[in-house]
């Protein structure tokens, strides 16, 4: 009994995993998880069109009579005529063949001569765009032959290598939930996945194809050696042409179906088999199998529908950038939201990702960034440098020129706001990368003894020098000093205390010291003053050291420090100094600059001015897209109103955008996951024209007897106050109060 037992057990396994009869419709053949990438094969909703994937096959166990040809059931091998076929996939409707390394065969399983004859001319449809409209240089599954295969509709097509998106997803997934603690969210091969997608489906749009039926089932991908995609477009049996003969509503309409189905696409890339998070939606497991199946109405309000029932954070769920940029196209076919942010060209969807992937770290935050967003607080960082290219390809032209021993200055001018000081600190990586020095200086309109602000900064450099203890660097520097400064260095050293660290010899003190100030003036004339100090830079800026002296708001410098930076720049014994200036060319001190100026060019100095205006408005937007984290394609609306409200000063910007997040008019919305504004009020507000008008105008606003007295203290101690945490420590001692 236990024989017999095991044969029937045995025959009963046997005819489970071995069908009788192919044409009945069997289930596609079981691989292993870890092979199932090279097994799987695209298939869409509809069973019709697809496309296989690899050649791999088992061993043979027992063979199967189908029309003439000799079927191995463990291999899926046909044999006819010395021409080996291998089944890589089959279903109820269809059945894949790989024949030799270069050609597939797909057998649509319909006898119904009707549906045959239908099935016929849409794959004469999709021959003729594969082989006749698409250029051959474009990635595509090219139809070569339509013939009958044993009674069924089939047809030949050169072998494409990837599998489909719905397989990647579908492996993603199972990882997820076999090492959920284990597995993380890479975004950057997830947008590059995206990105193949979208530069293939641009690219036949430019071809004048729309695909019409687009799902993750019919794109192929194929990875590179560079860890990149290649996208594939397969069932144009459906697709339209969109050519300029053809009406142009259906155009744009075929086009807006593209672009709805590719956020349908994009969701179940991004959103499903997201990685297991305690505090969200079990990301990968809901409502999966009814992905296509969602109506219209359900697509528009998509993104809006997922409210949570607890707290969310910012950082939980599907990220700020992707949750607006999925439901924009969404939205492509309902005319867009409130915001008016819509697609209407693949170009735009192609270039949003391509700034993502680059800009990944950017546009998908650190949680530290998310928990200020979650509290509903905007981020914008004052020091990132927006635009001004040529500008910047002037000063790095001037530095190589200065490096190489060339005498020049530049002076950089324009209106308060527009960005001078963060213009010039773009210099500060060149200039470290040629092991240079930068000496920075910075005015501002309290009276201080004369030249003293250039000397602090000297001081400030020379101490930053000892603090980091290089000392060869040290000892270089002293010796150069030494040879060419000398002794009358002990006329610096009380204007510049950190001198003395650099010379060997101790430095006496004159008795002239007690004599009344007009006596020592006589004695130790400004003239010499700057002649040593013209001597000290030169021994500091050498053609291993270049040193670029960058002297800010120049414009509320005294006299004598004019004519301090016209010496340094004037001396013919001083190379691989880049003197850099800035100044507003509107405040009713800066005449004495450009006589300063006048006369530096009088003397043979090429002085190179650069006139900043407002920045672009394209940087504008950059600049908005990156703190609401909003694609660039979609803030152009809401940055063209904020670069007509500010007319592009870069601090006013800034500063608007954060008082607009204070006012209520730029809020988080963690429901639909993304920042929202209000355009119809933001475009009524009304604001000083000018930035110097607007920070007084917010700084009115403050409380009367906190921060209002910090910034009069703070004003008091002038462009130092934050070297040394002095504004904490105020408020603190304000809070306490």
């Amino acid at each position: 009994p236990l024989l017999y037992t095991g044969l029937f057990f045995s025959l009963a396994c046997l005819l489970i995993r071995h069908p009788f009869g192919i044409s009945a419709g069997v289930a596609p053949k079981q691989y292993p998880m870890n092979d199932a990438i090279e097994h799987l094969s695209a298939q869409p909703e509809n069973g019709i069109w697809a496309a296989p994937m690899d050649t791999t096959s088992h061993a043979h166990e027992s063979d199967i009579l189908f029309g003439g040809f000799s079927i191995s059931s463990g291999a899926s091998e046909i044999s006819n005529n010395n021409d080996s076929l291998h089944l890589v996939y089959q279903s109820p409707t269809t059945q894949i063949y790989r024949k030799g390394h270069h050609e597939g065969i797909k057998v649509i399983l319909d006898s119904n001569p009707t549906t045959q004859e239908k099935i016929r001319l849409r794959l004469e449809h999709e021959r003729r765009i594969t082989n006749d409209i698409l250029p051959q240089s474009f990635s595509k599954r090219r139809i070569t032959i339509i013939e009958p295969f044993n009674g069924y509709q089939s047809f030949h097509f050169e072998w494409v290598e990837g599998i489909s998106l719905k397989d990647r997803i579908i492996l993603e997934k199972a990882k997820l939930r076999s090492q959920p603690e284990a597995a993380a969210v890479d975004w950057t091969a997830r947008l590059r996945m995206a990105t193949a997608v979208a530069k293939t489906l641009w690219e036949y749009h430019e071809a004048g194809i729309a695909h019409t039926v687009l799902s993750a089932s019919n794109i192929i991908l194929d990875a590179t050696a560079e860890g990149h995609f290649v996208a594939i477009l397969i069932g144009l049996s459906s697709a339209t042409t969109v050519t300029s003969s053809n009406n142009s509503s259906q155009n744009d309409e075929a086009k807006r179906t593209d672009l709805k189905d590719l956020g349908r696409v994009f969701h179940e890339l991004f959103y499903e088999g997201m990685q297991y998070n305690k505090n969200t939606i079990k990301m990968g497991e809901h409502h999966h199998n009814n992905t296509f199946e969602m109506n219209d109405e359900i697509d528009v309000q998509f993104m809006r529908r997922r409210k949570r029932e607890r707290q969310m954070n910012a950082d939980d769920g599907l990220p700020m950038y992707l949750s607006s940029f999925i439901s924009a196209l969404m939205n492509a076919c309902t005319g867009g939201n409130e915001f008016g942010e819509i697609y209407d060209d693949m170009k735009d969807v192609l270039d949003d990702l391509k700034a993502a992937t680059n800009k990944c770290d950017i546009y998908f935050p650190a949680p530290s960034k998310a928990i200020s967003q979650s509290r509903n607080q905007l981020l914008v960082q004052r020091d990132v440098f927006y635009g001004r290219k040529s500008e910047l390809s002037m000063l790095m032209h001037s530095l190589n020129s200065v490096t190489r021993g060339i005498s020049l200055m530049t002076a950089v001018s324009g209106l308060a706001g527009m960005g001078k000081t963060t213009l010039v600190n773009q210099m500060e990586e060149p200039l470290k990368e040629r092991n240079g020095y930068l000496i920075r200086a910075k005015f501002d309109h309290n009276a201080r003894q004369p030249d003293s602000v250039i000397f602090s900064a000297i001081d400030l450099f020379l101490g930053n020098l000892v603090q980091d203890g290089d000392t060869y660097i040290l000892s270089c520097l002293k010796q150069r000093i030494d040879d060419i400064v000398g002794p009358c260095v002990n006329i610096l050293t009380k204007s510049i205390p950190n001198l003395d660290k650099f010379v060997d010899y101790t430095i006496v003190s004159d008795d002239d010291d007690e004599l009344p100030p007009t006596t020592r003036q006589q004695q130790r004339s400004q003239q010499s003053k700057l002649v040593l100090t013209c001597s000290l830079v030169r021994a500091l800026a050498n053609q291993k050291n270049p040193v670029v002296l960058l002297i800010d708001d120049l414009q509320w410098a005294d006299q004598t420090s004019l004519d301090l930076v016209q010496h340094i720049v004037s001396d013919r014994y001083i190379r691989y100094c880049f003197c850099i200036t800035c100044y507003r060319d509107d405040d009713k001190r800066t005449p004495p600059v450009t006589s300063m100026l006048n006369a530096v060019k009088g003397q043979g100095i090429s002085v190179q001015t650069i006139i900043l205006g407002p920045i672009e408005r394209e940087s504008v937007n950059t600049l908005i897209s990156e703190a609401l984290c909003l694609p660039p394609s979609l803030s152009r609306n809401f940055s063209g109103l904020v670069h007509s409200k500010t007319g592009g000063a870069a601090l006013f910007v800034i500063n608007f955008l954060q008082t607009l997040n204070k006012e209520g008019l730029i809020r988080l919305n963690l429901s639909t996951r993304r920042w929202e504004y209000d355009l119809s009020k933001i475009r009524m507000t009304e604001i000083p024209a000018d930035v110097v008008q607007y920070l007084t105008m917010q700084m009115t606003k403050l409380h009367q007897n906190n921060i209002q007295v910090a910034l009069k203290v703070a004003s008091c101690f002038g462009s130092q106050f934050g070297e040394f945490e002095s504004f904490s420590f105020l408020l603190l001692s304000l809070r306490r109060a």
